[in-house]
Formats: structure tokens, C-alpha cells, sequence
């Protein structure tokens, strides 16, 4: 005598065959690749061409860190910090493309609103307490004009021939929240 059917056979199939169904791309052809960098997540939907996706996620993930090695506030090691660390006038930066790239831009819209973008802020910003130290007090009245002085974008002075940049006064500091 045979035993009746177990249930759980009659289940497998179908929630296997729907598991696999979630696996499955909605359309054919299309991949998409994902993960973190930034704080932030990213997501990367294209029509593969030549390259496996391994391949592209491992070039996608290498232009990433490039950026943030570029501009990465965050990072002690960014050529964006360390020219927010210098306070050498006479000392011309090279900078990479990126970082010329998004220079470039800021300095468009810098202009365009007449300096309400500023990308210079950093010792405002500071000062007020919402940079990295945190908050410790506010600054004196008196102290405001000097502080002003440091957030000058126009003191930097950007050297497409050479790909440099060069800032006046000192502590003037560009910053970048990518």
C-alpha cells in the first residue's frame, strides 16, 4: 500500500518555481548591479555589452573610489582635504580630473547666483558649529568680518593648463560633500 502524498511535495514545485521567477531579470537582457560607497547606496541598470558584469561592477567600484580619493571630504587622504589642510598660498595643487570636473561646475554656479553658492563656506560653517568638531560656541560679532575673509571662492584660482589650483588667502577651504 502506497501513502498518500505528502503536502509539503505539492508546495516545493510551485514556491521554487516562484523563488526563481525573483531571480530573474523583468526584462532580458538588462543587468543590474548595486552596493555602497559614499555613505549612500547606488544602482546600476544597463544593456550588457562585451564585458561580463564582474568586469563592470570591478570597473564601476574602481571609478567610485577614485572620486571619493578625489573628493571625499570624509577621507584625510582626498586631494580635497588635503588642500582644505594647506595653508601654503605660494603652493599650486595638481588636481585630477574629477575634482577639476566638479571645480569647474561650482565655480559655474557659484557665479550664477552671485555667490549664494559658495563652495568655500567651510570655515562659516565651522565656526557656527556644523562642521566635524561639532558645536562649541557661537562665534563674536567681531569675529565674523575676518571670517569672511576665508570664504573668498573667488581666491582660487584654478590653472587649466597646468591642472592646478592654487588658493589665497590662507585656510580658505572648497569643500565638497560627494
Amino acid at each position: 500500500m502506497t501513502s498518500p502524498p505528502n503536502p509539503k511535495t505539492f508546495l516545493t514545485l510551485p514556491v521554487s518555481l516562484l523563488l526563481l521567477a525573483g531571480c530573474t531579470s523583468s526584462e532580458p537582457g538588462i543587468v543590474r548591479l548595486d552596493g555602497t560607497t559614499m555613505g549612500t547606496t547606488y544602482q546600476v541598470t544597463y544593456a550588457p555589452g562585451d564585458t561580463s558584469p564582474a568586469d563592470d561592477r570591478e570597473s564601476i567600484e574602481a571609478l567610485l573610489l577614485e572620486i571619493n580619493q578625489s573628493l571625499s571630504t570624509y577621507i584625510e587622504t582626498s586631494l580635497i582635504s588635503t588642500i582644505n589642510r594647506s595653508s601654503d598660498t605660494a603652493v599650486s595643487h595638481p588636481v585630477d580630473d574629477h575634482f577639476a570636473t566638479v571645480f569647474g561646475q561650482a565655480t559655474l554656479v557659484y557665479r550664477d547666483t552671485d555667490g549664494a553658492f559658495n563652495p568655500a563656506v567651510g570655515p562659516l560653517v565651522n565656526a557656527w558649529g556644523f562642521g566635524p568638531a561639532g558645536a562649541t560656541t557661537t562665534p563674536e560679532p567681531e569675529s565674523i568680518p575676518s571670517l569672511l575673509e576665508l570664504v573668498d571662492f573667488d581666491a582660487f584660482q584654478m590653472r587649466p593648463a597646468s591642472r592646478t589650483l592654487q588658493k589665497s588667502p590662507p585656510s580658505s577651504k572648497p569643500q565638497s560633500k560627494l
